[in-house]
């Protein structure tokens, strides 16, 4: 992909009013380009595009929500997971904010590291339909709402700042619109710090890249949209193309693989049958000699299978049989020893065998604790 062709991102910040008007259209904004804040300033630039019919501008919009809307909490959770550590710190932001879910709408920073501090924001869900509502009237969709406040916390000491016409003061994680009865109690004699103008683009600017929290998430997060990408639909249907190709190029190699594999395996049977029968046969021929030869071994016709699978069946007819010292001549006879409560069981038994056509004899014995046994042999009839 030649430079041309990269795409470049863009984030434009607007500074949200508490209560956005109708005719309202001169709001800060600022455009922050690759981590720096490269254009500022009041009026209604934010509403123009950022560059007509440039497809390689990636633009994103962030709003500033106003300090004097959103509430801000913090916890420390040591030990807990970071997954676990935001959800119980939006749950008792909520609970101490005395709201519920269905009025308001939270948000909880998941820490990066185990005790790291959790910040949870706080907004009326009404404010927020009301600020998407503005904004969609003015043919922007926001992919961030981030509260002002935040732009401020984390120094050691007291720092006032002014964002968007607010004046706002914090520390470290506390954060509240200036006013001079409230900073009288909190701030007291304290030292404090201005923060200027190019400080404040400089936390735009760090926001903008990693916003700590965004409020346009859960029920409001923004819906994707579905677009079509020319690209992407050339190398797909270069791909169905190709498709077809390949599947063919495979299964022609997995054809010429299993007729090797099948010759490689004839050749081998051949062999085998060879070495029993004591001359070289080809596979053709090989079964049909192989089955005159066993054939010809006494008791060879007779496999083991068939007798068992009789007395497996007859045996289950009779639960309170069992049989012990199960064996096999090289006649083709099944041997085995059963054993019963009474002689009437084994005799059906017996007869059932007899029945499935198996030729059948039994020798009765009686066992040391009164059971009736017979020693039988079980070999299907020719």
């Amino acid at each position: 992909m030649g430079a041309d062709q990269l795409i470049m991102a863009e984030t434009l910040v607007i500074a949200l009013p508490a209560t956005p008007d109708a005719e309202l259209v001169a709001l800060h904004w600022w455009r922050v380009a690759d981590g720096v804040v490269v254009e500022s300033g009041v009026g209604d630039e934010w509403l123009g595009p950022v560059d007509p019919g440039d497809r390689r501008v990636d633009l994103r919009v962030m709003a500033l929500a106003p300090a004097e809307s959103v509430i801000l909490h913090s916890a420390s959770l040591k030990g807990a997971p970071p997954k676990q550590a935001a959800s119980v710190a939006r749950a008792t932001a909520i609970e101490a904010s005395l709201g519920d879910n269905a009025t308001l709408h939270a948000v909880a920073s998941v820490p990066t590291a185990v005790d790291q501090p959790v910040t949870v924001a706080l907004v009326d869900n009404g404010k927020m339909l009301v600020w998407l509502d503005w904004l969609a009237a003015r043919n922007r969709d926001p992919d961030i709402i981030y509260p002002a406040a935040l732009l401020l916390t984390g120094g050691e000491h007291w720092r006032i700042g002014e964002i968007a016409g607010e004046t706002i003061a914090a520390k470290q994680d506390l954060a509240f619109p200036h006013d001079d009865t409230l900073a009288a109690a909190l701030i007291g004699d304290e030292p404090v710090e201005t923060v200027t103008p190019d400080e404040i683009d400089l936390s735009v600017a760090q926001a903008a890249t990693t916003p700590l929290v965004n409020l346009r998430s859960g029920r409001f997060a923004k819906k994707r949209r579905w677009t079509v990408d020319y690209e992407r639909l050339r190398e797909l249907g270069l791909l169905l193309l190709v498709l077809p190709l390949v599947s063919l190029l495979i299964a022609l190699v997995l054809l010429i693989k299993l007729d090797l594999d099948a010759d490689r395996l004839d050749d081998l049977a051949a062999a085998r049958a060879s070495q029993v029968l004591g001359k070289q046969v080809p596979i053709e021929s090989a079964e049909t000699e192989l089955d005159a030869r066993l054939s010809s071994i006494p008791g060879a016709a007779g496999g083991l299978s068939a007798p068992l699978a009789g007395l497996y069946s007859a045996v289950q007819a009779e639960p309170g049989i069992t049989s012990s010292a199960i064996g096999w001549r090289n006649d083709g006879t099944l041997t085995v020893t059963l054993a019963g409560g009474r002689v009437e069981e084994i005799n059906r038994l017996l007869i059932m065998l007899q029945r499935d056509g198996y030729r059948v004899t039994a020798v009765p014995q009686t066992s040391p604790d009164g059971r009736a046994t017979a020693d039988i042999t079980i070999r299907a009839t020719p």
